[in-house]
């Protein structure tokens, strides 16, 4: 289950990227706009951002998003024994405290860089650990 969310996390990031200028210019249009806002407005920006950018691209993030989800509540419903399951809780963690998280440390309250500095260190140790760990007689790939 680590290895889809992974998976749809780099299909998220990697959407995120190509619509970040479309995305951008958008937001710019609003700033100078000094029409009223309504569905056909929204909608003729949005067309002549497709002309400019061409379409969003399908799945959009918040399809990934959608598909994510269900995986990260099922991942985080289960326990956790192994520091690679760990691992697996603390990279959906990072990705959902995104909007903090690549926040400077000075400008982030004390619950988020706790929050930071757990995260970090789980994905430290889990990367420092041998390739393989022994667990109740069990071996565990880091790579699940």
């Amino acid at each position: 289950m680590g290895s889809q969310f992974d998976v749809l996390e780099r299909q998220f990031h990697d959407t995120a990227e190509k619509v970040r200028s479309r995305n951008n210019a958008f937001y710019q249009m609003l700033k100078e706009d000094t029409e009223p806002r309504s569905y056909e407005h929204d909608d003729e920006i949005w067309h002549r951002l497709d002309q400019e950018f061409g379409p969003e691209p399908k799945p959009d993030c918040e399809d990934i998003c959608e598909a994510i989800g269900p995986l990260e509540l099922l991942i985080m419903e289960l326990p956790a024994f192994t520091l690679t399951g760990l691992a697996v809780k603390a990279r959906i963690a990072q990705f959902e405290c995104s909007r903090f998280y690549d926040k400077a440390d000075d400008d982030a309250d004390l619950d988020h860089r706790s929050a930071r500095e757990l995260i970090d260190s789980v994905l430290e140790a889990a990367q420092r650990a041998p390739r393989r760990l022994i667990t109740n007689n069990l071996f565990v790939d880091r790579s699940v």
